[in-house]
């Protein structure tokens, strides 16, 4: 090949780079940019629908669960009201001793009190006394823990009440809980008025109430 064949394959060679160099400058440069900021856009999008999709059956397995989980808050709701409700605790435990059989049952609850953890809801101390037979304090004591309102015994104290030792005499130390605060101090500084109430039930299962203030200002 002769030195003019060359130097022209040589002047077509380099023309066609600058063409070449000029295409991709000039149009694959930034349709190249264009198509990795499209390829990122749709990566973007297919997380965001994953995400989505992730949301949708959260949802729908919470719609699935929405019994059971409205189930679980009412149980939460009577294991802790949100107001003391003495009255209604107070017939529940009578209704627990008429139905073990205990001849006797008294309860004395006090008034709510801050728990020593903050996180934890308000305590109100029930002292109970029930006179019986050993299987029927038993069931009476089981029945108390069965109850839909939450109630833990702390202490239980046992004394017969003969030398026969089938009468027993016993006395529970327990507490139940709410989610209401405790009531204030008055302005003075002096605790607000409180109100003990003892139920008792008789032999005849005729139950009787009493009321006893304490508190407030002298």
């Amino acid at each position: 090949m002769s030195s003019r064949s060359l130097k022209v394959l040589g002047g077509a060679l380099g023309a066609g780079l600058v063409v070449l160099v000029a295409w991709y400058l000039l149009l694959w440069g930034p349709q190249g940019g264009r198509i990795e900021d499209a390829q990122a856009e749709r990566d973007a999008a297919t997380a965001r629908n994953q995400q989505l999709l992730t949301q949708v059956e959260r949802l729908q397995g919470a719609k699935e669960r929405q019994p059971e989980l409205v189930a679980q808050n009412d149980r939460l709701k009577a294991a802790i009201p949100d107001q003391p409700d003495l009255a209604a605790f107070i017939l529940s435990a009578d209704d627990a001793a008429s139905t073990s059989g205990v001849t006797f049952m008294a309860i004395t609850p006090q008034a709510p009190a801050t728990a020593e953890d903050a996180t934890l809801p308000t305590v109100v101390a029930v002292s109970i006394e029930a006179e019986g037979g050993y299987f029927q304090v038993l069931d009476f004591v089981n029945r108390l823990e069965d109850l839909d309102r939450l109630v833990v015994i702390d202490s239980i104290d046992v004394a017969p009440q003969d030398d026969s030792g089938l009468a027993l005499t016993v006395a529970l130390q327990g507490r139940i809980f709410t989610t209401a605060e405790p009531a204030p101090a008055d302005a003075t500084g002096l605790a607000s008025t409180t109100t003990t109430t003892t139920t008792t039930v008789a032999a005849d299962g005729s139950t009787a109430t009493t009321t006893s203030t304490e508190g407030g200002t002298p």
